[in-house]
């Protein structure tokens, strides 16, 4: 959600979603830490900072390997909402 804010410019509340299964209050509180946590965000807004900042070491290491991927021009397949974010 919060990447798909950064960088398509939709606001938060139109990307926060129920995710796995969360219900109304559920979703309230995911967009309630998400916006506080945008409000926390002081770097630069760079994709790179963006994604070292609100990014998980699974997600930074998945865009290292598709980045490597691009530079040696292969073909990948990318599958998940998060990566395809």
């Amino acid at each position: 959600s919060l990447w798909m804010t950064c960088f398509t410019g939709i606001p938060l509340e139109q990307c926060v979603g129920a995710g796995s299964g969360l219900d109304s209050a559920g979703i309230r509180h995911k967009y309630e830490v998400l916006k506080q946590s945008m409000e926390n965000y002081k770097g630069d807004g760079s994709p790179r900072d963006i994604i070292r900042y609100f990014g998980g070491l699974e997600m930074v290491m998945a865009i290292g390997a598709m980045l490597q991927a691009a530079e040696l021009r292969m073909i990948i397949l990318v599958d998940g909402f998060i990566m395809t974010n």
